[in-house]
């Protein structure tokens, strides 16, 4: 199992890391998480991240037991962390065994760039039983990982990039002593190395004396590579035209892993409204963050009507008003207004300074004044109907009869003068006509369709007639179903059957009348036909 001491709560790290926005590449840069607490010599492998490249035995120490290994006491004397609980502890020169090193290795978590500028530090004290001090330690990196040959010094071309300045000797026993430089990648770097990577003969050396142990050895501390140019960015804040998304990619050229303000945890997420964004990246040492503020252009109105009716004979100005760079109309033209005379979709793009696309549209339709015309005046049987209909109309105009019913038609069943008042936002029109009944002998009436759509208006489809004595009728659908019967004249078919309403279409009946007792000429006749069920 990992130990990690302190344990920080997510909120203290989430909080912390919103003002860090460099990104440190070593792991376990303090030297804080372990698998096993220390309680032997050379035992830096149990030091997460960290090990030794060869058999040099590099040590490990922690607060986390007192042994001859922890922190501040151990047996190379008394130091307190640099910061935290742990740190590692090697020989940079044993003169009794030639070229004797301990170093200690670490794979970055990215791997560098060609060209990009990296700030390198590290902490490292003398440790109380050195004897000797040096003025030699350094940060060496490398694409592939460096083996040391046994425990001797692993030589390289040149000298290490960051290093102590030649010369000055490191012998403070008491505090740390930050080492720090600059080093720009060559590309793929992903190995950090660190120790005395010189000759004794190139390594300049004193005798700090008193009884101390036969070495030169120290502590080392808050390991941190870290980019000069950041390596998360989202960006500048920004302004975005209205009905466009932008997509956030915190991506990083390596493993780690991502939390947005929003919970998401992918590379990338895709914003479609204003607001604040944030990103904390896990990668390295400590999370990094970042944030852009997001704002949307707010489209302005451009003055168009709602979609609208244009009376025959007029026209309408559109006018998306001044200020834009640009108008591109539904026709290709680019003036500022337009004017539209006849029906149509008509629609304007209008580009601002920002180069957003502004656009408005309006569906104007053309109607004309109404004209009804309910026929001439007329005489019907008793127990017939007439449907007045007055043959003018649109979606914009309204009716009203007589009894100051709305409906587009009037289903006449009585003798009686009816009118019809027809208005739409062109104008209006006025039609009247005169109905009168007389007693036909024996006469039967039944209407083709009707419209069982509860609005009381054809609901229900029923022979009348006058004279009338027997009388049944039959329903049949288009299969010789019987959907309805009656022997009532008053009584008539609601559209259902089984308590459920039958599908539209034609059905035929069947009826059987007698006229009534007393007529002189009797009629006893069977009728056939047709109605239309609608809806």
């Amino acid at each position: 199992m990992k130990n990690i001491f302190p344990i920080a709560i997510f909120f203290v790290i989430t909080h912390l890391s919103t003002f860090i926005y460099s990104q440190d590449l070593v792991p376990n840069c303090g030297f804080e998480v372990y698998s096993n607490c220390p309680n032997n010599h050379g035992q830096i492998s149990v030091c997460e991240e960290w090990y030794a490249p060869g058999e040099g035995t590099t040590d490990y120490c922690n607060k986390c037991n007192q042994t001859n290994y922890s922190v501040p006491n151990n047996l190379w004397g008394s130091q307190e962390a640099q910061e935290g609980r742990g740190y590692a502890h090697l020989i940079c020169l044993y003169p009794s065994q030639a070229s004797y090193r301990e170093y200690v290795q670490i794979r970055l978590a990215c791997p560098m760039l060609a060209g990009e500028t990296y700030n390198v530090s590290f902490y490292v004290s003398c440790s109380d039983k050195s004897k000797y001090a040096i003025d030699r330690i350094g940060a060496y990196f490398s694409i592939d990982p460096i083996q040391q040959a046994g425990d001797l010094r692993i030589p390289i071309p040149g000298e290490p990039p960051v290093q102590n300045v030649p010369g000055y000797i490191m012998k403070d026993k008491n505090s740390w002593f930050m080492i720090s430089g600059t080093y720009m990648a060559t590309g793929g770097e992903e190995y950090l190395t660190i120790g005395n990577f010189m000759s004794n003969n190139d390594t300049e050396v004193e005798n700090l004396g008193g009884a101390g142990l036969m070495i030169s050895s120290y502590y080392l501390d808050d390991v941190s590579v870290i980019p000069q140019q950041p390596m998360l960015k989202l960006g500048n804040d920004t302004t975005l035209c209205p009905n466009t998304t932008l997509t956030l990619d915190a991506t990083l050229p390596c493993a780690a892993e991502y939390l947005w303000t929003d919970g998401s945890t992918e590379p990338s997420i895709t914003i479609s409204k204003p607001g604040t964004y944030g990103v904390q990246v896990s990668l390295g040492c400590y999370p990094v963050y970042d944030e852009i503020h997001v704002d949307y252009f707010e489209e302005p109105d451009l003055g168009f009507p709602p979609d609208t009716v244009l009376c025959s004979g007029t026209s309408i100005l559109l006018d998306p008003g001044p200020g834009y760079l640009s108008y591109s109309w539904q026709d290709g033209s680019t003036n500022q207004t337009y004017t539209a005379d006849h029906e149509g979709l008509f629609w304007v793009e209008a580009k601002n300074d920002l180069g957003c696309l502004i656009r408005d549209s309006a569906n104007i339709e053309q109607i004309e004044v109404p004209v009804v015309f309910l026929g001439n005046d007329t005489t019907l049987c008793y127990g017939s109907s007439l449907l007045l209909n007055p043959g003018s109309g649109d979606a914009y105009t309204g009716y009203e009869w007589q009894d100051f019913s709305t409906g587009k038609d009037f289903l006449v069943r009585t003798p009686d003068t009816y009118w019809v008042f027809a208005e739409n936002p062109c104008g209006f029109d006025r039609d009247t006509v005169e109905i009168s009944y007389i007693n036909c002998d024996a006469a039967l009436f039944l209407p083709n369709a009707f419209t069982p759509n509860g609005d009381n208006l054809n609901d229900i489809f029923m022979a009348k007639g006058v004279n009338i004595g027997k009388f049944s009728m039959y329903v049949y659908d288009r299969w010789g179903t019987l959907v309805f019967q009656t022997s009532d004249l008053d009584s008539g078919w609601d559209g259902r059957f089984n308590g459920n309403d039958c599908p539209v279409g034609v059905y035929a009946w069947i009826v059987y009348y007698e006229n009534i007792e007393g007529t002189p000429m009797q009629v006893n006749e069977t009728l056939k036909g047709t109605l239309t069920l609608l809806r």
